[in-house]
């Protein structure tokens, strides 16, 4: 990292720093790269990982090995640093509008998906908790939502 960081000290307004792919909506940041060996097999299968806002693939047999991606806007962060804040009206709102930005985006969709169940709005909390495992079939966030689903039945 300090010698990636090293190559922009002539740029004082860039910086950089480690963000998670499964953590990338909780993280401020404005371009990031993503390498495929830190994303789950399921989200590498259906290619859902290379998110929509990518600006450059790096490729190897027409395989993306790095994406470049520019971030469609930071509603996301805001939203989830309003939550941290307890100002749930407030972070809701904001990742609702992320969504309609970024459908895909499993860490919006499953934390959604919770927010419906906890105030007990089946039917969006199912239709998020969908949207997840959609993108990614393993993501426990999706699975746990459905399961609490079922057993209200």
């Amino acid at each position: 990292m300090r010698r990636l960081s090293s190559k922009w000290k002539d740029y004082p307004d860039i910086k950089v720093k480690y963000v998670r792919f499964y953590e990338r909506s909780q993280s401020d940041w404005d371009f990031a790269i993503f390498h495929w060996v830190l994303v789950s097999t399921d989200q590498l299968q259906n290619g859902s990982w290379a998110i929509d806002s990518v600006i450059h693939e790096t490729t190897i047999d027409e395989l993306p090995l790095t994406v470049t991606s520019q971030r469609p806007s930071h509603l996301d962060f805001q939203g989830f640093e309003l939550l941290k804040q307890n100002k749930v009206n407030e972070g809701i709102a904001d990742l609702l509008k992320y969504h309609q930005i970024d459908p895909k985006n499993e860490l919006v969709n499953g934390l959604l998906a919770r927010y419906y169940l906890s105030i007990n709005q089946p039917d969006s909390a199912k239709a998020f908790a969908m949207m997840t495992l959609q993108v990614s079939p393993d993501n426990m966030e999706g699975r746990m939502v459905l399961s609490a689903l079922n057993g209200q039945r």
